[in-house]
């Protein structure tokens, strides 16, 4: 999880950084905190590291806040965009920029651990989805809809419950997004959701949707391993 804090206050920064880490920590596995008292410089930086959380001052020498916001949605649509302020006439404009919440400086104590759970909440749901660029348009999918992703030279078929979708990508590049997030490759043409794995035999993989895909055979020790360790962690065992 990625987080941006911007405010010219250096102290402000401090102080928001050590009441972050403290309730976010046991919560989160990696957290990496990146601070700016130079709105432009972290305006730039919106379009190289992807943010999952910001909190934002409004009052700020450069711009406000609120037109920094408005920069970021343009980049980041889909961010956890928290304002910081202790310009508390400003909320009402600063819900132009749909924020998840408007934390006032002067109640910090009390009103950041609310936000920061809001955040990791939104956090936590938009890592089961993932966008996709199909022609030329972004279309987010559920993780837990797709069946597999084929490949049809120049373009991979993604599978789902309720239609298909195809996208310009490398097998090899998707092997790689979602290994982490329950998928795994059992041949060179097909990379299969485990969410979906019906049972895993000698030469082919059933799916709960009827179909049959063929395994390498370099590859079948490892499905079957993987496999069931998806099971055990989706059950607890």
């Amino acid at each position: 999880m990625k987080v941006a804090i911007c405010d010219d206050s250096e102290q402000d920064i401090a102080d928001l950084k050590e009441k972050l880490l403290k309730i976010i920590e046991g919560q989160i596995e990696n957290c990496e905190i990146h601070v700016y008292t130079d709105v432009t410089k972290f305006l730039k930086e919106i379009h190289t590291i992807s943010f999952d959380g910001i909190f934002l001052n409004i009052d700020m020498p450069q711009m406000t806040g609120i037109q920094a916001a408005q920069r970021v949605r343009e980049a980041l649509p889909d961010v956890g965009l928290v304002f910081v302020s202790s310009c508390e006439s400003m909320v009402f404009e600063a819900i132009k920029t749909t924020p998840l919440r408007f934390i006032r400086k002067a109640r910090l104590e009390e009103e950041l651990e609310e936000a920061v759970t809001a955040l990791l909440n939104r956090y936590h749901s938009l890592k089961n989805y993932y966008d996709f660029c199909v022609n030329g348009n972004t279309v987010r999918l559920k993780l837990s809809e797709i069946y597999y992703f084929e490949s049809a030279k120049h373009y991979v078929k993604i599978k789902t419950l309720q239609e298909d979708y195809m996208v310009r990508a490398k097998m090899a590049d998707l092997e790689q997004i979602f290994n982490e997030k329950g998928f795994v490759r059992v041949q060179s043409g097909y990379i299969v959701n485990l969410r979906h794995v019906d049972r895993v035999r000698y030469k082919d993989v059933l799916m709960n949707n009827g179909e049959c895909i063929s395994i390498s055979r370099d590859r079948l020790e490892d499905l079957k391993l993987k496999h069931l360790e998806f099971i055990r962690r989706e059950n607890n065992l």
